[in-house]
């Protein structure tokens, strides 16, 4: 019935606006005082509404402002929310995500999860939350608005429904917050898929007054993909990648990846009697590329360059060398030697030579070759030679030196007896001498 009544209101301006898209103002998120670091504080409704139109038509854009003094260092994003129960209340449960922005305002809108088709009669109701930046200033407030003009439609245009009735929410102030809390002091980047990030991130715990608990060396901190963020069905992993150990109040991951590619991800970290928090939104590459390793390392000798150094091919999804000079990076997979040398190059023209990588320690080992949006790729394994020179046969064997293989039978024992005989006449002589 409630629904039937806003439709009712909504539709008495529609004679000279029929082929206009209404925007109007949904049910009104009440004004709050919201802490810092609060996660999806509802923030705006609104409702887009097709009436006396003939045809239907596509929601594909979307920008946001605020009427309040927050910027973009007091927030991490904005979501846009499907209100797919039609209840008019946010609940993330039941609702639907469908994009979210980030950066300052206008935050901008696009490429939505699903389509967006309002067909004719119809109205559909959406819902922006809001996720309050750990470190936004006390005092800071949103009031976020749409404007007709900020409505992207695919064919026709966007009319108030009534005036009055503007899209505006009702101002949210950020209050300083008592709570423990946590905040993302390095994001993540340079992610592919099912690849480690190139940058971890890295998370500090905050006391009430915001400052860090540089006495905490124990809580774990633990990762995830933020719900209704990325590609559906993406995981976060390895699994034992998903935790960190504070050291002096900071968390640093390393090894986190994401299985699949995908725009608008977000990483939620949690911890025991903390606020939780989020990172910004990043996206996940495809891997186009793979690495060949064409030339084998082989002939190494501790801690010298190996005689025959690796090259490695960078390859496009047709298996031909792609013209690139993407930076690939070696480094030992298996074995327990330090490897030395240049041991990044870029490639050129999609072919990547090393000249002088070494192992110090003799072993056998294999390398590992990985470069951004690419498959990684490994050697063959290879062994490392001592480089201490082995002693000659003659320095192993025989008397006072003599090689035992140099003289054999009769022939060693007569050599050995005349020896010790010249040896003991020349001593006769000189004793002679000296009397």
């Amino acid at each position: 019935m409630a629904r039937l009544l806003i439709l009712l209101a909504l539709a008495a301006p529609l004679a000279a606006q029929s082929e206009s898209t209404l925007i109007g103002r949904g049910t009104l998120p009440p004004a709050a005082t919201v802490p810092q670091g609060a996660l999806e504080v509802p923030a705006l409704a609104f409702n887009l509404l097709r009436s006396t139109a003939t045809s239907d038509d596509t929601f594909s854009g979307l920008q946001v402002r605020n009427a309040g003094t927050g910027g973009a260092a007091e927030y991490v994003r904005v979501r846009l929310w499907l209100d797919a129960d039609g209840d008019g209340a946010f609940d993330p449960t039941s609702d639907t995500p469908l994009s979210h922005a980030t950066g300052a305002f206008p935050a901008s809108f696009g490429a939505f999860d699903a389509p967006q088709l309002i067909m004719n009669g119809q109205m559909r109701g959406y819902i922006l939350t809001l996720d309050v930046s750990p470190n936004a200033s006390a005092g800071a407030t949103f009031r976020l608005e749409v404007q007709p003009a900020d409505v992207t439609m695919g064919t026709h245009p966007v009319a108030l429904a009534e005036p009055g009735l503007e899209a505006t929410g009702n101002t949210l102030t950020v209050a300083a917050n008592g709570d423990p809390r946590m905040a993302v002091i390095t994001q993540p980047s340079g992610a592919h898929a099912d690849q480690a990030f190139l940058v971890q991130p890295v998370v500090e715990l905050l006391d009430a007054a915001g400052q860090r608990v540089v006495a905490d060396s124990t809580t774990v901190v633990t990762a995830s993909i933020a719900p209704g963020t990325g590609a559906q069905g993406a995981s976060l992993g390895p699994p034992g990648a998903l935790t960190a150990t504070v050291s002096s109040g900071v968390a640093t991951f390393s090894g986190l990846k994401i299985s699949a590619a995908g725009s608008g991800y977000s990483l939620m970290f949690t911890a025991a009697n903390h606020s939780a928090t989020i990172t910004a939104s990043f996206d996940v590459g495809a891997v186009a590329l793979t690495l060949v390793v064409t030339r084998q390392p082989a002939g190494a000798t501790a801690g010298k360059p190996f005689a025959t150094q690796p090259v490695v091919e960078v390859r496009d999804a047709q298996g031909a060398v792609a013209p690139s000079s993407v930076a690939v990076a070696a480094t030992l997979s298996s074995g327990s030697g330090t490897l030395s040398g240049n041991a990044q190059v870029n490639a050129i023209n999609g072919v990547v030579t090393f000249t002088d990588l070494a192992i110090d320690k003799p072993g056998t080992y294999r390398l590992e070759f990985t470069a951004p949006g690419a498959q990684a790729a490994q050697s063959q394994s290879f062994s490392v030679n001592s480089s201490k020179p082995e002693s000659k046969p003659e320095e192993k064997t025989g008397w006072f030196g003599c090689a035992a293989q140099d003289r054999t039978g009769s022939a060693w024992i007569l050599a050995s007896l005349l020896g010790v005989i010249a040896l003991a006449r020349r001593r006769l002589a000189c004793s002679k001498r000296a009397g």
